[in-house]
């Protein structure tokens, strides 16, 4: 929406030089948001006869079980009649064997609801400026660096607090989880409105840390659209003066982000290459058939190296520990291992980190399962450039004897 009457209808040769970056990007966006239109005008309909029949279902088995939240094994309590049959039915079909209560359900298609209806009135509805209503500051002015505030709390705590426990939480202390390296001190920076990540706010808060000290940054966040990514570039080639590493999920929808672009990413729009930006995929449990976590983006040219992310334990902000899967999770082992290397070697420059950390990982020679698919195995090299799964203790031998 922001350059709909600027570029709709018109071809790339219409387009001035200095637009062209934000031109493509447009066009991807257009795309998406017409597949997600099409999709959502297809489903809609069902959708919403599917949540009528869930919903009052739903008040049904309330009453025969005497409770308000229940899950797969209270269906399993019920004595079958022909009155209950299908009400049954129905809801072993829904939980599928699997762990989870009627409200999770419900709410998780409640929520998928309102995405198709979402996804129904982008196309000619722009969305609400929240970020502008919050901060009361322009979104494409990079110039103007002074906003926010120090509230890191609110509509917060939960992922953020989890990555950084991966990272960083205390060691041999029995609280249930270990984090990657010790010594190390977490940067809290919060520059993401719910889901939406604006580039601006991604440059200027790398541009911070790297400002106030850090030298590991990690981005458990990702997008596919980056109208303003040279502003994300130069903030990485700053981070790379500084000798600063980064370290980026690759994202969780299966996708090849060799087709599909995921950002930030290490190559900017000028086709330069930052060697201080690392991408990582999630590994998942071999034991269980799953090399490869099965919700993994992957990209033979763009992602780099593969981490654990299924089922970290992970602290979760005033509650104990949780497991949690995602490249979320995978992003802050690997710069868990970065930040272990920058404490012990501290004259390896931030380039030299992640290519240790490339180079050091376990090579995969048994075939793995592509994620997004069923069955179909290929080579772990088919998705990332390294073909590996990091190894901590390989990185720590490796830069013992590294030599430039």
């Amino acid at each position: 929406h922001r350059f709909k009457k600027q570029f709709e209808g018109k071809n790339r040769n219409e387009i001035p030089v200095d637009l062209q970056w934000q031109y493509r990007e447009w066009k991807r966006a257009e795309a998406k948001i017409d597949t997600a239109y099409d999709k959502a005008k297809e489903q809609i309909d069902v959708a919403r006869e599917n949540w009528e029949v869930i919903t009052k279902t739903n008040e049904l088995l309330q009453k025969v079980l005497n409770k308000k939240t229940f899950n797969n094994k209270d269906i399993t309590t019920l004595k079958i009649n022909k009155d209950n049959k299908e009400l049954i039915d129905l809801w072993k079909r829904i939980f599928d064997g699997r762990d989870f209560s009627n409200d999770d359900f419900i709410k998780d298609y409640e929520n998928f609801i309102k995405g198709l209806e979402e996804d129904l009135t982008n196309k000619t509805t722009p969305p609400t400026d929240s970020r502008g209503l919050l901060l009361k500051d322009d979104s494409y002015d990079i110039s103007k660096n002074k906003y926010g505030n120090n509230n890191l709390t609110t509509y917060s705590g939960y992922h953020g607090t989890s990555v950084s426990s991966v990272v960083g939480a205390v060691r041999n202390n029995q609280s249930g989880i270990d984090g990657i390296a010790d010594n190390v001190k977490i940067m809290m920076i919060r520059g993401i409105l719910g889901k939406d990540e604006f580039d601006k706010d991604v440059a200027l808060s790398i541009r911070y840390a790297v400002d106030h000290g850090a030298k590991v940054i990690n981005m458990s966040f990702g997008k596919y659209i980056s109208p303003d990514k040279r502003w994300v570039d130069d903030a990485i080639k700053y981070a790379l003066s500084k000798d600063v590493v980064l370290v980026h999920a690759c994202g969780n929808d299966a996708s090849d982000n060799d087709k599909d672009d995921n950002y930030p990413s290490a190559m900017t729009i000028d086709n330069e290459f930052l060697p201080n930006l690392i991408n990582v995929g999630a590994s998942g449990d071999a034991s269980l058939g799953n090399t490869v976590a099965p919700f993994s983006n992957y990209g033979k040219k763009t992602v780099d190296v593969f981490a654990p992310g299924v089922e970290i334990n992970c602290a979760i902000a005033g509650n104990g520990t949780q497991l949690s899967s995602g490249t979320s999770l995978s992003s802050p082992i690997v710069a868990g291992i970065a930040a272990l290397l920058r404490s012990y070697f501290p004259n390896l420059k931030a380039a030299e980190v992640v290519k240790i950390i490339k180079n050091s990982g376990t090579g995969i020679k048994e075939k793995v399962i592509k994620p997004g698919t069923k069955d179909e195995l290929v080579n772990l090299s088919e998705l990332c450039n390294t073909g590996k799964i990091v190894n901590a203790a390989n990185a720590v031998q490796m830069a013992l004897e590294y030599k430039k």
